[in-house]
């Protein structure tokens, strides 16, 4: 069971860093970094995972303060010693 929470969790890492691409970054190909998702952001993240609004803006916003405010807890998650929720 130990080891499907780390897969998992690092699994959802992987997941967290492709969609960062997405919110944090204006151009794909720029390394410039956004101080706030771009209005479409969300809905890139939406029409990719095929998710409601709702769900696109959760994820999203989880996504954007793990890589903008807590470093630490995705560095936890990437460890496996924390899942999804506990993030």
């Amino acid at each position: 069971m130990t080891a499907d929470v780390r897969l998992r969790s690092s699994s959802h890492v992987e997941l967290f860093a492709a969609m960062a691409q997405v919110l944090l970054h204006r151009e794909p190909t720029s390394t410039e970094v956004a101080d706030e998702p771009d209005e479409f952001a969300f809905d890139e993240v939406r029409a990719a995972l095929t998710l409601t609004r709702t769900a696109a803006e959760d994820v999203g916003a989880l996504v954007w303060d793990l890589h903008s405010r807590l470093p630490a807890v995705l560095a936890a998650m990437r460890a496996g010693l924390i899942d999804q929720p506990r993030a």
